[in-house]
């Protein structure tokens, strides 16, 4: 009874986990490539609507002197790892500490699929919670990092900045999601690891004992040899 409970406890670890940890990866490289970590609204003579992303800059509308309005019908985007921006020197190119959330959130979502598909292929339990965890704990460490790398140079972008306004946009809020749900999927994964343990101590294991049946046959015959023989010498003294 005990261990059906505790395998009932396993799976439901297990499948939550699992659920979670696909979520998760969608998020994660869905806001890696969606535009919208910063919106960036600039108050020069030329005043612009930006979206700001760790791999793309997108423009969605600019007016003139609040006069003349220019709308676009589609989205104007430029990749920032090229040399040459539509929208002039306004966009910007990608930072060292954009590289370095890029680095992190690729590196997260990266270890979360492999820790996928560790959990999902391999059959012994204890292993599966041992590697399922430690996965989890890396892909959790540098999806924190990046999140709080991010947030803290916006801070520091918009305060030091005197012409444009910085809002937290969409796509940053899609990478805290995935996050918190990296967070709950690492505490699924040990708990998995635990009720793994746990099983396997409370199974019976069976024990090794000698009989005189393991015994080889010549050694047995050695033994009855060497018996008779002491009998023969104490009868004899006698």
């Amino acid at each position: 009874m005990e261990q059906c409970r505790l395998k009932t406890i396993l799976l439901t670890f297990y499948v939550f986990g699992l659920v979670l940890q696909l979520f998760a990866i969608i998020l994660f490289f869905v806001a890696l490539l969606t535009p919208a970590w910063q919106e960036l609204h600039t108050t020069t003579e030329l005043e612009t609507y930006f979206q700001r992303g760790l791999c793309v800059d997108c423009l969605w509308k600019q007016r003139l002197n609040g006069i003349e309005e220019i709308d676009f019908n589609n989205w104007m985007c430029t990749c920032k790892f090229g040399t040459d921006h539509i929208f002039g020197d306004k966009v910007e190119e990608a930072t060292e500490w954009d590289i370095a959330t890029i680095g992190l959130i690729s590196s997260s979502g990266l270890l979360s699929l492999i820790a996928l598909f560790v959990a999902g292929l391999i059959d012994e339990p204890r292993f599966i919670g041992i590697s399922w965890t430690l996965l989890n704990l890396f892909a959790t460490i540098a999806s924190i990092a990046a999140v709080n790398i991010f947030y803290n140079m916006s801070y520091i972008m918009q305060r030091k900045s005197s012409s444009d306004y910085y809002t937290i946009g969409y796509s940053f809020w899609l990478a805290f999601s995935a996050c918190i749900l990296q967070i709950i999927v690492l505490f699924c994964s040990t708990s998995y690891a635990v009720v793994a343990i746990l099983i396997y101590q409370s199974m019976p294991h069976p024990v090794n004992k000698i009989c005189i049946n393991s015994i080889p046959p010549q050694q047995v015959t050695t033994t009855t040899t060497t018996t008779t023989t002491a009998a023969a010498v104490a009868a004899t003294t006698l």
